[in-house]
Parts: structure tokens; C-alpha cells; sequence
């Protein structure tokens, strides 16, 4: 099997990370529960994860909040800093972003403004500022598109949202991993992160990395382990906001797999970048249509001709080849890109990818044509 939808997760999880997990299963104990020492060793754990997690994103002065994954991150910030004003977003969210911004904006709490990408993809600072007015509270960015693997470049966004104080949201679920992401450098106030993508953790554990300015009201209420004759939840970073058990076993294997990234993320970027770059080549040469250009997060997005996406993906499992079709949960990205209809096929890849993967999808796709 060939398996290139590490966009959805990646395969490989390195054995530092395994054995992680499995030692949180045979040595399970609540961290913040209790004060015996099994607890306190599984605090510790928790508290490695949160560093390692600051560090791979420039985090110093942030707080790292747990979760169940990347959208309960995105939902936390999203809801969490909610208040009846002006919001602007972009065609390129995904729904995690979308649909409780939709929401609130249904509800009349707030007025959403979405901006469209220029001509090369990119969410230009020009196009937010003029998106913005005098109430604008938050502006949400995807740092890189799950649909093409499109990087933006937000410094100068982040810069105008502090000078304007206006929250700078980033959805780092394709960035964080792949290409650098520094909350200091580019002036992010949330950041949202999903540690089984370009991290390789295990799946059960997303991250929102919260900045010194922000304020955010609980997502959820209940236990923290911390005052708790208090009737009223306090949302003391970063306990206050991980209400309930930790997903404990996916953390302390993202906590092994950093000092592990650390290692490979250079030659993971220029593998996914290598790798994309041949698809695309291919692609291109055979005049099917390519969404993507050569990218760090190794996304190609591409249809055939006349054929829905869905009906390629099956035709290419059958083959034993793993890729994902349909809208990736980015509808607003797919009525940018003409695809609303057929959806698009992504292959997405991984440093553990083979250099022939890329040759043997191609092959592949010409005999689902010739068919």
C-alpha cells in the first residue's frame, strides 16, 4: 500500500513516540488530579509536551493549552473570544473556523467579512486591512491551506491586528510541523495546532498556544484540578481551560516526538517539497488540472478529467494507493478553486514516503484514464 494522505495524518508515528504512549498506558496516572507521585510524574510529562510544544512554535511568554484536537483548539479560541462585533476570515478555513464563525454570525453576535486569495493564492495584508473597521475584534488566517498546501506569509498581518489591537487567530493544523512558525516574529495571538500531522504525535491531543493579550472565556466548564470549591470555573491558563481529563497518552507521545522533529524537520520540509514538486511535474505534463504548487507540507491537489474526485480516490484505493478526495472540509476554498462540484483529489506526503510513491501514483492515474 501506498499511503499519501498524511494531510489527514501522518502514517509513521517514530518509535519514540510509540513507546511513549504505550509507557502512559502501563504507568497510567491523572495528571493535576492528585498529589501522590505517579500523578506528579504524569504532570511533569504534561509539562515537557507544553514546553517542547512552545518551543517548536517561538511560544516564549505563551501558554499551551490542551485539547481534544486542532478544532477543539480553534473552537476555544473562537468561542472563547467571542463578543458582538466585527470579524474578518478567508476563503481558505476550514470548517473548524468557518462553521462557529457562521454560527455567531447567525446568531447576530457577529458581522463576518471573508476575503478571497489574490491571483497567486495569497492573503495579502492589503486585502485584510481593507477588510477591517473600527470594531473589528479578530482576524483568522490559515497559515497553509489543507486544499493546495498554499503557505501564507502573515507577519505583516500580525503586525497590523497588534498595532490595531485586533486578535490574530492562525490556523496552524497544515503549517506547524512543516514550514517555521514563530508566534513572536509574526505577532499571532492564538495559535492552533494538530500534533499528529507534521509533528508526527499520535492522533487524541490538538494545542492552542495563547499570547500574553489575550483573554478567553472557558469553552467548557468543569474540573481543572485547581480551586475547586469555587462554583464559578476561572479560566487560569492553562488549567482553566482544559476542563476534564487530559487525552494523556497522545500528549506524553507529543512529547517524545518533538526532540525527534527537532532533528528532522529540515530534511521532512525539502522531502515534501521534493516529492510535490515530481507529482506536480506530472500532473502537469499530462494536462490534468493541479491546485498546488510545490510546497514544505508535501499537499497536491489535482483532478482528472470529466471524473469525480470521490470516483478517482476509490478507483486508486482499488489500486492500493491511499489518497483523499472530496471538499476537505474547505467548501468556501473549493468555490475559489471551481471545484465545488467534483471536490479535488489531494495526495499529501510524508518524509517516510518512498521517491518511486509519487511515479506510482501517476501510473496509477493513467490507467484509471485509459479505462
Amino acid at each position: 500500500m501506498i499511503y499519501l494522505d498524511n494531510s489527514a495524518t501522518t502514517r509513521m508515528k517514530p518509535a519514540a513516540v510509540t513507546d511513549a504512549v504505550r509507557d502512559s498506558l502501563e504507568e497510567s496516572a491523572n495528571p493535576g488530579r492528585s498529589g501522590h507521585r505517579a500523578a506528579l510524574d504524569a504532570a511533569e510529562n504534561v509539562l515537557l509536551a507544553r514546553e517542547g510544544l512552545l518551543r517548536v512554535v517561538d511560544g516564549k511568554g505563551c501558554h499551551c493549552v490542551f485539547g481534544l484536537n486542532c478544532t477543539h483548539a480553534l473552537n476555544t479560541a473562537i468561542f472563547g473570544t467571542a463578543r458582538y462585533g466585527h470579524v474578518v476570515t478567508t476563503v481558505t478555513e476550514h470548517n473548524s473556523v468557518l462553521r462557529p464563525l457562521f454560527d455567531l454570525s447567525r446568531k447576530g453576535m457577529i458581522r463576518l467579512t471573508t476575503i478571497a486569495p489574490d491571483k497567486n493564492g495569497a492573503i495579502t495584508p492589503e486585502a485584510v486591512k481593507r477588510a477591517c473597521c473600527k470594531d473589528t475584534y479578530l482576524v483568522a488566517v490559515n497559515l497553509t491551506s489543507n486544499v493546495t498546501g498554499k503557505r501564507q506569509d502573515v507577519g505583516e498581518i500580525g503586525a497590523f491586528c497588534r498595532l490595531h489591537d485586533i486578535l490574530f487567530l492562525a490556523d496552524g493544523a497544515q503549517a506547524v510541523g512543516y514550514t517555521p512558525v514563530s508566534m513572536n516574529r509574526d505577532c499571532i495571538d492564538l495559535l492552533a495546532v494538530a500534533p499528529h500531522k507534521g509533528l508526527h504525535a499520535p492522533m487524541g491531543a490538538g494545542a492552542l498556544i495563547v499570547g500574553d493579550r489575550v483573554s478567553l472565556s472557558p469553552f467548557m466548564l468543569g474540573g481543572t484540578g485547581t480551586d475547586s470549591r469555587n462554583p464559578v470555573q476561572v479560566p487560569v491558563l492553562p488549567e482553566g481551560l482544559e476542563a476534564g481529563t487530559l487525552p494523556y497518552p497522545a500528549i506524553c507521545g507529543l512529547a517524545a516526538a518533538v526532540p525527534w522533529w527537532e532533528r528532522h524537520a529540515e530534511a521532512c520540509a525539502k522531502a515534501n517539497l521534493r516529492m510535490s514538486e515530481q507529482l506536480i511535474e506530472g500532473l502537469v505534463a499530462r494536462k490534468f488540472p493541479c491546485y498546488s504548487r510545490p510546497n514544505a507540507a508535501g499537499v497536491v491537489s489535482f483532478n482528472l478529467p470529466n471524473l469525480p474526485s470521490a470516483t478517482v480516490a476509490d478507483e486508486l484505493d482499488a489500486r492500493g494507493v491511499c489518497i483523499r478526495g472530496g471538499l476537505h472540509c474547505a467548501p468556501l476554498m473549493h468555490d475559489y478553486l471551481g471545484t465545488a462540484l467534483a471536490g479535488a483529489c489531494r495526495a499529501s506526503f510524508s518524509c517516510d514516503n518512498a521517491e518511486t510513491d509519487a511515479d506510482e501514483l501517476l501510473r496509477a492515474l493513467d490507467e484509471i484514464v485509459s479505462l
